[in-house]
């Protein structure tokens, strides 16, 4: 697309050849494809290697801590937020690569997303790195998305934020976390066998239309 908004510099959208004679279309999409923003010029091979080991989304993260800085610098979160997931297709192969057969692209790389809830703007965001995750024993899979995305803790401690989640992050652990961690509200579907789940505070179950 870029390539073929160059081709249109000139004058009344006319072609400039100059620029198509440096190289094709089909080039320039193979040097995209390619494209990295880490420098390894002064790196052996089996450093590179520890470093990819280390961080497998290693030659973007530089872009990604940009570009997150930049969605927090031009705007503030207002009070209602929420955590979700968000996927970008991908059927290579990646250490971090995800297969989930009920999502619209089956083979994916998740992000996990902290969002204004009304406004859809995204805050914060990070890749999950599969197997590479360095997540903390003391610390539940469920939780572990909101603790990364609240860091540092400072900037959203007593901001009034309602917290918002779906019922695979909802639970005892999050609410805590949220709650006195981060002294913000919480609220979240849950589903009624949820380990940790008060059974005394479940609603029973009545018919659509019916009240209780």
């Amino acid at each position: 697309m870029w390539h073929d908004h160059m081709l249109q510099q000139g004058d009344n959208g006319q072609k400039i050849p100059f620029i198509k004679s440096i190289m094709s279309k089909v080039r320039f999409n193979q040097i995209l494809r390619a494209w990295r923003l880490e420098d390894e010029s002064g790196l052996t091979e089996e450093r590179i290697k520890l470093l990819v080991k280390d961080s497998p989304f290693r030659y973007v993260k530089s872009f990604i801590e940009t570009v997150r800085e930049k969605f927090q610098k031009i705007f503030s979160l207002g009070q209602k937020v929420d955590i979700d997931e968000q996927c970008i297709p991908w059927k290579g192969r990646h250490i971090a690569r995800c297969y989930n057969p009920k999502k619209p692209e089956k083979w994916h790389f998740k992000c996990y997303a902290l969002n204004d809830a009304s406004t859809g703007y995204m805050h914060h965001v990070y890749l999950y790195e599969g197997s590479a995750e360095n997540r903390p024993d003391n610390i539940q899979p469920t939780l572990y998305p909101i603790h990364k995305l609240f860091q540092p803790v400072e900037k959203y401690f007593k901001k009034n934020h309602i917290v918002a989640t779906d019922n695979w992050y909802t639970s005892m652990a999050v609410l805590k976390y949220v709650r006195d961690d981060l002294c913000n509200d919480f609220v979240g579907t849950c589903k009624t066998n949820k380990t940790g789940i008060p059974k005394d505070g479940i609603f029973p179950k009545v018919g659509r239309g019916k009240q209780q």
